[in-house]
């Protein structure tokens, strides 16, 4: 019996030993010696231990408080993990009301000399800002980070809004060890959770109860004349629901191609208010519909008051428009006035900061200030438009009706029996187009009867690249030639945003390092400022080497440096949906001249090749006329949403094109 006792006692011994201890401070020499991360090695950072506790803190004289508390423990494995030692807390005020941050404790752990030591952040490294009324920021960044270090913090964050628990992220960029989430909440709260359906880990929830008991002290006065006084034990005594999750080894959410926002994929426990029921109160209801929600956001004085404000505007919009009578001509009036008149100060939101008469006094404001302005605008010049709701990209994609389901707001004009998007924040976009940040799935018409629909943002007009090269080939098998482009939509933008600052030299540079080794002269770029037209570049450019001659055979590429190369869907699988930014279409003409002492062996031959029940196409067209041939390739993109089992389709829709673009003419010298 006596050998039993020491082997169990032996066992509890070694089980101590061998296991990590999370709590605050106790970092272990193991954990700084690690090298890389035993499960994913290319990562630059790991969280060894997690830990997020939700509850409700009762205190007699004021009521409940919400209280969340976060502890993190991190590995930073190399200096590409930098960028975990900087935490940002973002959190939310009204009014007089707001959720404060305390307690902020953090360490960087290395080691020195074969001993574990630390580095204390300090008050002076922990910066408050208010980024706009309704938000407010924490940041800190630990302090004496090195490759190898740990870091760790903790935080709390108390609360005044009872109803509003914030989401629960279970998953990051990099891969979590040890996870344990613990959330509870008094019975007179009835929250319901949700996980994201988006994403692909699975996590289980311990659901169960408890009491909550509490005795306060309260002092009875009585007697009027002669006062006496007396004291009373009052107690509370409650349920509590209960949710816990203890996780082990989540596995890093890994970046794709083309997929949008990634966090939209992250496992997130989100939490939803369906009713209340206090002591002594009838049970009050918080489920919602959509329609309810807009309804809301519409009968706010931020938002529905500043649609009706239009004195501030009026001197001077009737003086643009005093000779303009098609509507599509005063919306696009309009559109330029308000782009040039307010500048984005880079805050989102659906509610007005200051509202819109001080945006278009002081030439600045929030998304609501300028697009509610827009629409206020619009109407009074006789233009039906409605706001349209959306939810960013970061916002990600709500689960169910909520206010927190939208943080944009951009106007929809109805016109022609279309819905035109307007969003007056982005100097460089055309009507019709929306910036990268608001393209998420769909987003919400609230018309002036307070209705309101569901609208596609991800659908649109075609963005086209059409690119003409016109080129000889000399008899020592160089080219020269000249190149000319006309972009629209998006593909106008984006040259507007990487080029318009640029002198002539910088251009040039950088079209050369885009184009591989042209040599590249007399560039000329049209309407470069007037967004509402398309743009037209044009240079001309020599390519010394563009040719391979072997024997008497030359080989050349005839889409020369517009030729697909490379796969855009390398992976062998695929986890989340491609998500295009945009439909596009990309038509390159090659005119080629041959020079006389050759004469064509073989051409690639003529194909067209389709994804079946996409609307998206590759063609490729070869015509020869003596010594001159016509090279044309045309790729239309009109489906941007492609779901994770039409992956491999659309991969090997690209290896088709690649071995069509990577095809050689062959001529023979005569």
């Amino acid at each position: 019996m006596k050998n039993v006792y020491l082997s169990a006692l032996m066992l509890i011994f070694v089980l101590n030993a061998t296991a990590q201890d999370f709590r605050y401070g106790k970092v272990s020499k193991e954990e700084l010696l690690e090298k890389q991360h035993p499960k994913d090695p290319e990562v630059n950072a790991a969280v060894l231990y997690k830990n997020h506790e939700v509850y409700y803190d009762y205190n007699p004289s004021v009521g409940f408080t919400l209280i969340t508390k976060v502890h993190e423990r991190v590995k930073i494995y190399n200096k590409e993990g930098f960028e975990w030692a900087t935490k940002k807390i973002i959190n939310y005020k009204s009014g007089s009301d707001e959720v404060k941050v305390s307690g902020i404790d953090g360490e960087t752990y290395y080691l020195e000399n074969g001993k574990v030591k630390s580095d204390r952040l300090r008050n002076n490294a922990i910066f408050d800002d208010d980024l706009n009324k309704y938000r407010t920021s924490t940041t800190f960044t630990m302090p004496s980070v090195l490759e190898g270090s740990v870091i760790e913090y903790r935080y709390t964050l108390r609360s005044p809004f009872l109803i509003s628990i914030n989401d629960i992220p279970l998953q990051y960029t990099i891969p979590i060890n040890n996870l344990e989430i613990g959330v509870t909440i008094p019975e007179f709260l009835v929250f319901k959770s949700h996980f994201n359906p988006r994403a692909n880990l699975e996590v289980k929830i311990d659901r169960g109860t408890k009491t909550f008991s509490a005795t306060n002290l309260e002092t009875v006065r009585t007697g009027q004349k002669q006062v006496s006084h007396s004291y009373k034990n009052n107690k509370l005594e409650f349920q509590q629901n209960t949710y816990n999750i203890e996780k082990k080894d989540i596995p890093a959410l890994v970046n794709e191609d083309h997929v949008g926002f990634l966090n939209n994929y992250a496992a997130v426990l989100i939490w939803e208010l369906q009713h209340t029921k206090f002591p002594n109160s009838i049970m009050e209801n918080y489920t919602q519909t959509w329609d309810g929600v807009v309804k809301k956001i519409y009968d706010h004085p931020e938002f529905g008051n500043e649609l009706d404000k239009s004195r501030y505007f009026e001197n001077e919009l009737d003086e643009l428009l005093k000779e303009v009578s098609l509507p599509k001509d005063k919306m696009s009036v309009i559109f330029n006035f308000v782009k040039a008149k307010v500048k984005w100060n880079d805050y989102v939101g659906y509610y007005t900061d200051n509202g819109v008469k001080d945006a278009f006094k002081n030439g600045a404001g929030n998304i609501a200030d300028i697009n509610l302005m827009l629409i206020a605008m619009l109407k009074y010049a006789g233009i039906k438009a409605d706001p349209v709701l959306i939810s960013t990209r970061d916002n990600g994609v709500p689960l169910f009706p909520t206010r927190n389901g939208f943080n944009y707001v951009v106007a929809g004009v109805s016109l022609n029996n279309e819905l035109i998007f307007l969003d007056g924040s982005d100097k460089y976009l055309e009507m019709g187009m929306l910036p990268d940040r608001a393209r998420n799935w769909q987003g919400r018409i609230i018309r002036e009867d307070k209705s309101s629909d569901w609208v596609d943002l991800m659908g649109g007009s075609t963005s086209e690249k059409k690119i003409l090269l016109n080129i000889m080939l000399d008899d020592q098998f160089h080219f020269e030639g000249k190149f000319t482009e006309v972009l629209d939509g998006f593909y106008a933008k984006t040259y507007r945003e990487d080029f318009i600052d640029l002198n002539n030299d910088e251009r040039i540079k950088k079209l050369e390092q885009s184009y591989g080794k042209i040599i590249i002269s007399d560039l000329d770029v049209e309407n470069e400022k007037e967004i509402d037209k398309n743009i037209k570049k044009s240079f001309k450019f020599e390519l010394p080497n563009g040719a391979e001659q072997i024997g008497n055979n030359i080989y050349l590429n005839p889409l020369l440096f517009l030729a697909i190369t490379s796969n855009p869907f390398k992976s062998e699988d695929r986890q989340f949906p491609v998500i295009l930014k945009y439909p596009t279409s990309v038509i390159n003409t090659v005119n080629l001249m041959l020079p006389n002492n050759v004469k064509v062996e073989s051409l690639p031959t003529n194909q067209a090749f389709s994804i079946n029940d996409k609307d998206v196409l590759f063609k490729y067209v070869v015509v020869q006329s003596g010594n001159f041939l016509r090279i044309t390739s045309e790729l239309k993109l009109n489906t941007t949403l492609y779901l994770p089992e039409e992956y491999e389709v659309l991969k090997e829709f690209y290896n088709e094109i690649i071995l069509k673009n990577t095809e050689k003419i062959v001529l023979i010298k005569t």
